[in-house]
């Protein structure tokens, strides 16, 4: 017999519970503290497999490198598959929450789990980036005006810090560039804002679609910019530390940055207190 009830509400944005009986509801603010309380919880979870997160991870990346390699279509092949890659991270840091065993190949989940939604979702996020380019192209030209093309003759004699060439260019060039770039920073928070935490509601909730999961994801991202811009600093000053023997830190460093992402959706989207 059908369960379907002609007397049921219509959904709303309060709460999606998956099949697998995770329940996520509207994100919250939090407060900050957060920020370094995802870490810590993440290093927690890094610690009860860490080989099992350093290879695969390693790997993800692997994959990311030779995705980007197709000649001109390697960087929007790259974009639209990301979800794909880095869904099985998510995937694997909710078995081990949960306390079940994870392994390698469950990193390889996304591969075959809600495959059309996720590649989905990197079709949106190829576009949004295309459109914010062309966005930042517009605005560039129009700064810059006659002194842009004077970048395009110079640009190899200027990456290899020529100084003939750099003297070329008007000090006016160089605060041009510099509000360009300022001007690119603020297209791209929107857009971080959009994806940040896309990926794992859509991955971790099956009843997700992806117009609410851009929508939640932006929402959650204001109301925590607080805890949000510690935990950025604190990831940061890791990163940079893991930078330091050989980059072999790193490894290390950029499962526990996968992690705190999966952590961060947690307190905000999952965890009810």
């Amino acid at each position: 017999m059908s369960e379907f009830n002609p007397y049921q509400q219509p959904q709303s944005d309060v709460a999606v519970e998956s099949a697998s009986g995770l329940i996520v509801h509207a994100p919250v603010r939090r407060p900050l503290g957060a920020g370094t309380r995802w870490l810590s919880d993440a290093w927690a979870l890094f610690v009860k497999d860490p080989g099992v997160w350093i290879g695969g991870v390693l790997v993800l990346w692997l994959v990311g490198i030779a995705a980007g390699m197709f000649p001109f279509i390697g960087y929007f092949l790259g974009v639209v598959i990301n979800p794909l890659i880095y869904a099985g991270a998510y995937i694997v840091a909710h078995k081990s929450d949960r306390g079940d065993a994870v392994r390698f190949e469950d990193f390889f989940a996304g591969f075959q789990w809600r495959t059309g939604s996720l590649l989905a979702l990197g079709g949106i996020s190829l576009v949004i980036m295309v459109a914010v380019f062309v966005v930042l192209g517009l605005v560039g030209w129009q700064i810059s005006g006659d002194d842009f093309s004077t970048l395009g003759p110079n640009w190899a004699a200027l990456s290899n810090g020529d100084a003939a060439a750099i003297s070329q260019l008007p000090d006016i060039f160089y605060i041009k560039l510099l509000l360009i770039v300022l001007i690119w920073m603020l297209l791209l928070i929107p857009y971080a804002a959009l994806m940040w935490f896309a990926l794992p509601l859509v991955v971790l909730s099956e009843e997700m679609t992806i117009g609410r999961a851009l929508k939640w994801s932006f929402v959650g991202c204001i109301k925590n910019i607080i805890p949000m811009t510690l935990y950025s600093i604190v990831l940061f000053l890791l990163i940079l530390i893991g930078m330091i023997p050989a980059l072999l830190g790193l490894l290390v460093v950029m499962p526990l940055l996968i992690i705190s992402l999966y952590t961060s959706f947690r307190d905000i989207y999952v965890d009810a207190h």
